[in-house]
Order: structure tokens, then sequence, then C-alpha cells
């Protein structure tokens, strides 16, 4: 992301941002606010708005489709780990243990 907005290439460094987020790690989206304040800036929101949404839509519909067909429901590992982490959905999302699993 970082060289293509040195570039000037602005759609490949939100597209990377957008993959980075909805492929690897959601938060690391808190570094992708200064690339996208510079598309702001150079672009414009409309282009901007494109930049981000058209990866997004393409990367988190094939990510949801690998997801559910793996897990065997719908599902989108990066919404679990979002709900987990932030919406305190914590223990009740994934299920716990009693106290005697750690005798075993």
């Amino acid at each position: 992301a970082a060289a293509a907005s040195l570039a000037g290439k602005h759609a490949v460094a939100c597209a990377a941002c957008v993959a980075a987020v909805t492929i690897g790690w959601p938060f690391a989206g808190i570094c992708a606010i200064p690339y996208g304040v510079e598309c702001l800036r150079t672009r414009g929101w409309i282009k901007t708005a494109l930049y981000v949404s058209a990866p997004l839509a393409t990367i988190t519909a094939v990510s949801a489709a690998i997801d559910s067909e793996m897990y065997g429901r719908t599902t989108w590992s990066t919404l679990n780990i979002l709900r987990y982490n932030v919406a305190g959905g914590g223990s009740e999302l994934y299920g716990t243990e009693g106290p005697g699993s750690y005798l075993r």
C-alpha cells in the first residue's frame, strides 16, 4: 500500500488496505487511515469510495464464500473476529470449558 500510494496509484493502495483488513487482520484498518486520507485529499470522495467499495465487495464475497464452505454454514471469519473482540460476544461465540478441563 505504501509503495502504491507514493507512486500515486491510490486505487491499488486502497485495494491493498482492503485486502489486509478483510483477509488478514481487521484491526490493521487503523494503519489504512493515512492512505484513505491521502486518497480523499487527492482524488475526492467519489473516487475514494469507489476505490474502497469495489475491492471490499469482491474480497468480502470471496472470503465469506470460502469461510462458509470450510465451516459448513454461512459465516465470515472477519466478522467473527470483530464480534468476539469488539462487540463483547466473548466466550459465547465459541463456547467455554468448565474448571475441570484444567485437571485433564
